[in-house]
């Protein structure tokens, strides 16, 4: 993904949704060497998450499908002519079962982390890629499902600025669970220096840091102090607080007269969002000032 300094507001979302199948095979490589078609012009895929990726004790499930060599429609599969193998230090056990469209759905739950070989025939003829190398993980904060989002605009030099940050584990579900966050800045003078993380509830933080001039500066979140947040650096321009007294019009009863102990007010209309107003009573005259300006 792009980092634009200019943009207002940035979202990164997670990449991979773990729900949705995802195509493993293309039909560019469909008459590769591997995935020649059967004796009677069949090509065999699977798609999937679980081809590639799963949790301890979790289920996880992939897609067998038949297609005619020649994109002229596919079969039916059945399920005793699908011969599903998953081995690594255990044998883990499959469940095949045929869904509405004609597909196998092949479902299975590895006991242990490790890597894994998943091997398919449909009869004699190997799916396209099989075997594939399937890796058990244990969950964690992931550097390509998390993401980092809000005003980039919105940093002032002298001004606290903060990041709100999600936290999502590599099946694209939320993330809990105790997560090692770094997050260093560097600003424009090429000094660095790190930032605070802090965690606002289980999954959700947020990165905070003061800039002390403004510039262009640089972001980078990473996990466990290796695993790069996708879309770092962060690139985005710290503003001076630039708020000029000539510009700005106060108007209202209460700049005129005022009431001991009880409520006055003013309104006043400036172009800076950063404007701070502190109200003086001092010998009867109100002294109104804001950024160490006088009006």
């Amino acid at each position: 993904m792009e980092n634009n300094a200019r943009a207002s507001n940035i979202q990164y979302k997670p990449a991979l949704n773990a729900k949705d199948h995802v195509r493993v095979a293309t039909t560019a490589k469909q008459h590769s060497a591997k995935n020649k078609p059967d004796a009677k012009g069949f090509l065999y895929e699977a798609f999937g998450p679980g081809l590639r990726l799963s949790a301890p004790k979790c289920s996880t499930c992939f897609v067998v499908e038949c297609a005619a060599a020649d994109a002229g429609g596919r079969r039916k599969l059945k399920v005793a002519e699908l011969k599903a193998s998953i081995k690594g230090n255990v044998t883990v056990k499959t469940d095949v079962r045929q869904l509405e469209d004609g597909l196998l759905e092949v479902t299975y739950a590895a006991p242990l982390t490790g890597e894994y070989r998943i091997s398919l025939l449909v009869g004699s003829t190997p799916v396209h890629g099989s075997p594939f190398c399937m890796s058990c993980q244990l969950p964690r904060a992931c550097e390509y499902q998390s993401r980092v989002f809000g005003n980039l605009e919105g940093a002032f030099a002298g001004e606290r600025f903060g990041l709100p940050l999600e936290t999502y584990d590599q099946f694209g579900k939320a993330f809990t669970g105790k997560a090692d966050i770094r997050a260093d800045v560097l600003d424009c003078s090429t000094v660095l220096f790190q930032a605070d993380v802090l965690e606002l509830a289980p999954g959700k933080y947020e990165v905070v840091f003061t800039p002390k001039i403004s510039g262009t500066y640089n972001l980078n979140i990473s996990f466990d102090n290796n695993r790069v947040l996708e879309g770092c650096p962060l690139v985005f321009r710290v503003q001076n607080d630039e708020t000029c007294a000539a510009n700005c019009k106060l108007y209202g009863a209460g700049l005129t007269q005022g009431i001991a102990g009880e409520h006055n007010t003013f309104s006043m209309q400036g172009a800076s969002a950063r404007l701070q107003l502190q109200e003086r009573l001092f010998s009867n005259r109100l002294s109104i000032i804001f950024s160490n300006m006088r009006l």
